[in-house]
This record gives C-alpha cells, sequence and structure tokens, in this order.
C-alpha cells in the first residue's frame, strides 16, 4: 500500500510546495534589510536576494488550484469548513503572536502589557501581515466550486481568461503604475489589481496540470530564461523606484506584474520537469510538503526572536552576513517543521 501511495503522489508539486514555504521564510529574514541605507552593499544584497524569491504566493496559489480545480466535484460543505478553519487558524495565530510577543515588550522594551491597548490595537487591523496568505487561500478555496465547472468544461475559454489578464492586469496596468502613461490610468477604474489575481493563478495552475504534457515539453533554456528576467526586471524596477524616492521601494514585490509572473510561471513549469528518483528524497519533500501550513504558521516565531535580539544578518560584516542568513533559514526551516509534525501527532491523538 506505502508503494502504491508513492507512486500516486505528485512529488513534483511537492517539491514546489517546499520551495515556496522556503523562499516565504527567507523573505521574512531577509526582511531587516528594508532599513539600510539604499545602495549601501547590504541593501543591494537585500534586493537582490529578495527579488528572488517572489514566487511564493502566486506558486502556493497555482498549487492549490493545481489540486483543487482540477477535481471532479467537491462539496460546497467541505469547502465551507476549511474556510472556517482558516478563520480560526487566522485569530488563533495572531493570538499566539500576542502573546509572544509580552516577553519582548516587558523585559527587552520596557513597556507595559494592556490588554486594552492590544485588544485596541487588532482590532484597528494592524496583525502580522504574512497572515494576509490566509484570506486569500480562502478566496482560492471559496471560488472552488466556480473554478472546477470552469476547468471541468474548458474549451479555450480558460486560456483565454488567462491571456486576457496576463495583458490587462499583468502588463497594462503594470506599465500605468510604472511607467505613468496617463492613457493607462483609466484601466484603474475597474480594479483590476485586486485579490482576483490569485484566483488566477489558481486557476493558471489548473490549466497547467490539463495541459500537462505541453507545459513539461516547453523547452527548458526558455523558462531559466524566462525566470531571469522576471528576477531581473523585479530588481530593475525596485531599484528604478527606489532612486526615484530617495528611499527602499519595494510595491514591486507586493504588486501583481509580468515579472513575478513570469519568475512564477517559470518555476512552476521547471519544477514539474525535474525528475524525482531516490526515495530518501521523495519522503523529505512528503514531509515538508505536508507541514507548509504548520511551517508557515510557526516561523514567524522564530524570525521575531531573531529581529527582537539583534541576531539579524544585518549586524554582521562581509560574507558572515550570507552565512548567517542561510545558517538562520535551514534552523528555523527545521525548527518549525519539527514543531509542526509534533503538533499534528498531539491533536491527530486527542
Amino acid at each position: 500500500n506505502k508503494e502504491n501511495k508513492m507512486k500516486q503522489r505528485d512529488y513534483n508539486l511537492d517539491l514546489i510546495k517546499t520551495l515556496a514555504i522556503i523562499a516565504t521564510v527567507g523573505i521574512h529574514l531577509n526582511a531587516c534589510g528594508s532599513i539600510c541605507q539604499i545602495y549601501s552593499k547590504t541593501w543591494n544584497f537585500f534586493v537582490l536576494f529578495g527579488s528572488l524569491l517572489r514566487f511564493c504566493v502566486p506558486v502556493f496559489c497555482m498549487a492549490t488550484g493545481y489540486l483543487l480545480y482540477t477535481k471532479d466535484s467537491i462539496d460546497i460543505n467541505k469547502i465551507l469548513k476549511k474556510v472556517l478553519k482558516f478563520a480560526i487558524i487566522f485569530v488563533l495565530a495572531e493570538i499566539v503572536y500576542r502573546i509572544s510577543y509580552c516577553p519582548y515588550m516587558k523585559y527587552l522594551y520596557g513597556e507595559k502589557i494592556v490588554l486594552h491597548n492590544i485588544i485596541e490595537d487588532i482590532l484597528q487591523g494592524n496583525i502580522k501581515p504574512h497572515l494576509y496568505f490566509l484570506q486569500i487561500i480562502s478566496l482560492v478555496y471559496l471560488f472552488a466550486p466556480l473554478g472546477i465547472l470552469i476547468v471541468k468544461n474548458e474549451n479555450k475559454e480558460l486560456s483565454y481568461l488567462l491571456k486576457l489578464w496576463i495583458i490587462l492586469s499583468m502588463c497594462t496596468l503594470f506599465l500605468a503604475d510604472i511607467v505613468n502613461i496617463r492613457i493607462f490610468k483609466i484601466f484603474n477604474i475597474y480594479i483590476l489589481n485586486g485579490a482576483y489575481n490569485f484566483i488566477i493563478y489558481a486557476l493558471l495552475g489548473a490549466y497547467i496540470r490539463q495541459y500537462k504534457k505541453i507545459h513539461v515539453n516547453f523547452n527548458t533554456i526558455l523558462c531559466i530564461l524566462g525566470f531571469l528576467i522576471g528576477y531581473l526586471g523585479v530588481v530593475f524596477i525596485m531599484w528604478k523606484l527606489s532612486k526615484t524616492s530617495g528611499q527602499s521601494d519595494y510595491s514591486i514585490w507586493d504588486s501583481v506584474n509580468i515579472f513575478t509572473f513570469l519568475m512564477s510561471y517559470s518555476l512552476f513549469v521547471l519544477a514539474l520537469k525535474v525528475k524525482i528518483n531516490s526515495n530518501k528524497i521523495k519522503k523529505i519533500l512528503t514531509l515538508v510538503s505536508q507541514n507548509t501550513m504548520g511551517i508557515y504558521l510557526v516561523h514567524v516565531l522564530f524570525t521575531d526572536f531573531i529581529h527582537n535580539m539583534d541576531y539579524d544578518y544585518i549586524n554582521f560584516f562581509g560574507i558572515e552576513k550570507i552565512l548567517i542568513l542561510f545558517i538562520d533559514l535551514f534552523i528555523i526551516l527545521f525548527l518549525s517543521l519539527g514543531i509542526s509534525i509534533l503538533a499534528k501527532k498531539i491533536f491527530q491523538r486527542n
């Protein structure tokens, strides 16, 4: 039975999710570089490394759509239960983060812990920024019944929708914001740069699975080139925007744009091409893939510790900066994975 399950499991998708969660942790470890003087060596590394990881959220959405939107049918009650579960996780996670921050407030910063102020701060919407992903993934799940219908009855309509999305949302609006061509501004009326883009990313993941052979057979060199063009585009735009504003302007990292799309699509296809033969690698990828949510929730406790105790890579010198960053990344991934596995076992027993 175990051998049959191993044969049926899509380890390439596990690889995709593993790369995405590594990128997620890397982004949060790298974030401290934003306070450095622009165009300093550390700031340049912050831009180069941070830009390399911008595929994580789109790729997670694509992976979700790859599995969810290609089902034959789906129980709407199960979808609603899943979304409710995300909402509960959202609330509980924020509570845990607040409690974990209290020792820093009291003993490190000498601040008073006032419950009323904490509650008021939460009600003002000041939550951990990374939790927005739970809202995004909830939207992706809520769209699932319609997404499955679109994919199931696909007859080039989805291909048309994706091309239209790339032209309007990825290119036109992006140019309107970056190049500041006035005539393009009219497209902002339609608010095309919204959260719906992540639903389209999920549909893209489903589309790739529907026509998997075509995408997997896509020229590998062109995929690598696509990723590099996307990456260099993100780096260039961030440098350009920061030079114009005189400070770190990483709006390109948070926006929906053609360069991030190129990185995400190219990486997804490249990962599908990889031949995974080693059973040990398969087990590791499966373990990480099954615990991506746990790693996503837990790793922030460790990055907060590093930031509050001034162990960030920016506080080191020379090559030590890079070594510290990657050592921290490995340790946090390992510890977060271990805690996630342990938590799952405890909940399963209960």
